[in-house]
């Protein structure tokens, strides 16, 4: 499995989550908080992911700025909403920070998609992103082994 199709498919996990967040919104706010915490698990550790696997090899290519650079600058405000919804006050206050990270990181998400990905695969030969994808694969528990069949 390649890198850059394991984080494309967890951006499709984020999408679906997006819609029941944006649901529950509509509810009390513990249960926009409880979905919130869901979301900040993993969110935070796909952007750990990014950080240690795909953008040392797309560095190794393109320097250290560029969109790599505001990709990270983009986890940290993530992270930053992500740390501030358990302290508001009220569920209007919590509404409209899940709202703002929900378009935060949907606008993130397609830069990664038009840009960041697509540059991957025109930098990073197959080889190598096979290679990321199984250090992906075992970061996250995933068995990219296939199953033999028992006769």
């Amino acid at each position: 499995m390649r890198i850059t199709d394991a984080l494309l498919g967890e951006h499709g996990l984020f999408y679906g989550l997006f819609g029941e967040i944006s649901t529950a919104m509509l509810g009390p706010k513990c249960e926009i908080e409880t979905l919130a915490r869901a979301l900040s698990s993993l969110v935070v550790t796909h952007a750990e992911l990014e950080e240690e696997i795909l953008f040392p090899a797309l560095r190794e290519h393109i320097g250290q700025m560029g969109p790599i650079e505001g990709m990270e600058m983009e986890h940290r405000q993530i992270e930053e909403l992500l740390d501030a919804i358990p302290h508001t006050k009220d569920s209007l206050e919590t509404q409209q920070l899940v709202q703002e990270l929900i378009d935060i990181c949907v606008a993130h998400f397609a830069k990664e998609e038009g840009v960041l990905f697509p540059l991957a695969d025109q930098m990073l030969d197959e080889a190598q992103q096979e290679q990321l994808g199984r250090r992906w694969a075992e970061r996250r528990g995933v068995n990219l082994e296939p199953m033999g069949c028992a006769a």
